[in-house]
């Protein structure tokens, strides 16, 4: 029998009997439910972004064991069933995806962002890396705001999509963009921290329009 990966449970709890028969997943019908997808989309600067899912609990808790614990076996489940649409979506782009910690990639053996994408039908470029090799989730809001790039590579197609699997504080996506003046950018994160109702949204930079 079948197990879902993140609960344990029988793979079939709460699928649909299309699920069963049409998609292949790794959650099951009840642990799916509750990765929303949102497809919430901002601005940051001039460049128009989605994001996935909402950065809830799930959605921390699925990262967190994929990217800290190791467990390759979770990289198909954040792109269930999503991968034509973003190759239809973007289709004509160059993703670009955000750098991550060298020594973290080293520790972890293989570039998550890149597992994540595989399946996507796109040109993919690794060329981006940071000044300061350190992990973001220890550095202050004030250290991150202070986070540069470098370039290793020259991308000649024009229309370039920002790729990142979380957006907190826009920082690196916004460094990014400042290596891109000529081209057409897009962002692509997988989750995001949306506002509730009423609430006013600081964790983004400033300038962000969210519709």
């Amino acid at each position: 029998m079948h197990r879902c990966i993140y609960c344990d449970n029988d793979l079939e709890n709460g699928k649909s009997l299309i699920s069963l028969l049409c998609f292949e997943d790794e959650l099951c019908g009840n642990c799916r439910k509750q990765l929303k997808l949102i497809k919430h989309h901002f601005i940051i600067g001039k460049v128009k972004g989605l994001a996935l899912y909402d950065y809830d609990s799930i959605f921390k808790s699925l990262l967190l064991q994929y990217k800290e614990c190791y467990d390759e076996a979770l990289q198909d489940v954040f792109l269930y069933h999503l991968n034509a649409y973003l190759s239809i979506k973007y289709h004509g782009y160059t993703m670009v995806f955000m750098p991550s910690s060298e020594n973290k990639i080293k520790d972890r053996g293989f570039n998550h962002l890149e597992q994540i994408f595989k399946d996507v039908k796109l040109e993919k470029v690794n060329c981006l890396h940071k000044m300061v090799d350190a992990d973001q989730k220890y550095l202050t809001k004030k250290e991150r705001e202070k986070i540069s790039l470098t370039i290793d590579k020259t991308i000649h197609n024009k229309k370039i999509l920002l790729v990142d699997d979380m957006c907190t504080t826009g920082s690196t996506l916004k460094a990014a963009i400042k290596l891109f003046p000529d081209k057409k950018l897009k962002i692509l994160v997988l989750a995001i921290n949306v506002p509730k109702k009423g609430q006013v949204f600081r964790n983004i930079l400033l300038k962000c329009k969210w519709w």
